[in-house]
């Protein structure tokens, strides 16, 4: 009689010699010639821990994309460093620039580990990125100084593109030549009643002023005022300002201080001027 073989001896247990699993339990595998359970880092029958990359060094521990299992070390490779598993340069990465996890603005590029602008001539502003403090109205001759919207940046200061126009603060660009809240100068308001006129503020003309009169002597004290009613229900009638134009036409000359002109009843008027220089 001859003796048993080998697979029978062993009744395919572990490390019963097998040329299949078949020879093998349920549970075992046939590798290398014997019956494995193959339970080494989760289900493999074997694994190098000096070059497996998802195994290195020990069971379940991955290399870094890019990298390598150097003797059962990851490493990435030269020039690289591994951050949140991946082997990144940081010399040039946006996302890991100098560090892991450094995130460089949109438009700033990581130079040697630094953040730098590829123009020269701009600067990086944070939150912002590459700007260009001599153009930029956001971030006009120094980072977030923001400029009106109606104020351009001109080599770095405010400035206004619309000739004769000045830079207020608070309000933009304006012209002090007419403007009735900034006349003459940004600090300088014309009050209630009064308009703008060259370089000061003229009154607005009430009933009864002689509008024509109180210009020239406006215009004679330097100011370039122009006739205005002060009331929206007056206008100017013959040069008066009024609200009934009948009334006016029925006068023909200026009413003298009596109140009497050309035959008929007219009231009392002033000639009195309101202009201030």
């Amino acid at each position: 009689m001859s003796p048993p073989a080998c697979e029978l001896l062993y009744c395919g247990t572990i490390g019963t010699p097998c040329h299949d699993d078949t020879i093998c339990d349920i549970a075992l595998q046939c590798h290398k010639g014997r019956c494995n359970p193959c339970d080494l880092c989760g289900g493999l029958c074997e694994v190098d821990f000096d070059t497996d990359p998802d195994h290195c060094g020990c069971c379940n521990r991955a290399i870094p994309d890019g990298g390598i299992c150097d003797s059962g070390t990851p490493e990435c490779g030269q020039g690289l460093t591994p951050c949140d598993g991946v082997c990144r340069d940081l010399n040039t990465d946006v996302n890991h620039c100098g560090s892991c996890g450094n995130v460089l603005p949109a438009g700033v590029e990581c130079d040697g580990g630094s953040p730098g602008c590829l123009d020269p001539q701009e600067t990086i502003c944070d939150g912002v990125g590459c700007v260009d403090l001599d153009s930029d109205s956001d971030n006009c001759g120094a980072c977030g100084n923001s400029l009106p919207s109606s104020v351009e940046c001109m080599n770095g200061s405010p400035g206004c593109a619309a000739p004769g126009e000045t830079v207020c603060e608070g309000a933009g660009c304006v012209n002090l030549n007419n403007s009735d809240d900034h006349c003459g100068a940004c600090s300088a308001s014309c009050g209630a009643g009064s308009l703008c006129g060259g370089n000061g503020c003229c009154r607005r003309f009430s009933e009864g002023d002689v509008p024509d009169t109180c210009a020239n002597i406006c215009a004679a004290a330097g100011l370039t005022c122009t006739p205005s009613c002060l009331s929206s229900s007056q206008a100017l009638y013959s040069g008066w300002c009024a609200t009934d134009q009948l009334r006016i036409d029925s006068c023909t000359s200026l009413p003298p201080s009596t109140g009497l002109c050309a035959g008929c009843t007219c009231e009392l008027w002033t000639t009195e001027c309101y202009c201030s220089a």
